[in-house]
């Protein structure tokens, strides 16, 4: 649970189908954590395919020589909370306050004991993947917050249309895009046209 003191919680729960959300809100916590706690060295990375809990939790345990919070990050965790899923239990009810523990899992089911653990003690957060119109709204939304363009409706649409529903290569798309109306503040229909060429 985060500190009155602060927003940084022990653990986090990031879990769901959508993989590119996932990483962007894991490296978002890694940098916000690191700049509230003024620790330089970095999250530690696991594969949950792997990884061995005494390690993991003896590093979120183990206070950072350059005096800030120690990050680990389970990457993948859905093996690792299988296999140590009681221990797991156990150290999310009193985690450590010198590190934050972040599991990357596909799923976490609502109902699990671990779930409702995580959800009381720090931050559970869910990714499940876009669809629909709700993917045409991330591509506006991320245009504007990660390239400083505004995007209107008939361009995210055509994006979507020729580029498919996978947010990594929607995002791969719009940065050549920023690129390419250089310092325009926004990205129309016809400009992308003019790049990818009109669809069939």
């Amino acid at each position: 649970m985060a500190s009155a003191q602060s927003s940084i919680a022990n653990v986090y729960a990031v879990f769901g189908a959508d993989a590119f959300r996932k990483r962007e809100t894991i490296a978002e916590l890694c940098a916000r954590i690191a700049a509230e706690s003024g620790d330089g060295q970095g999250p530690i990375m696991f594969d949950g395919s792997d990884a061995e809990l005494a390690e993991v939790l003896d590093e979120v345990r183990t206070f950072s020589l350059l005096g800030g919070r120690r990050i680990v990050v389970v990457s993948g965790a859905d093996p690792f909370v299988s296999r140590h899923r009681a221990a797991l239990e156990r150290y999310c009810e009193a985690p450590a306050d010198s590190g934050t523990l972040i599991l990357e899992c596909n799923s976490l089911p609502g109902n699990t004991r671990l779930h409702k653990i995580i959800a009381k003690q720090g931050v559970v957060i869910k990714h499940d993947a876009l669809k629909g119109r709700a993917i045409t709204d991330w591509i506006v939304e991320r245009s504007r917050e990660a390239y400083g363009k505004r995007m209107d409706a008939q361009a995210a649409w055509l994006l979507r249309e020729l580029c498919g529903s996978t947010l990594g290569l929607l995002d791969a798309e719009l940065s050549k895009l920023a690129t390419y109306v250089g310092d325009r503040e926004g990205i129309a229909k016809y400009q992308y046209e003019a790049l990818v060429g009109r669809p069939p």
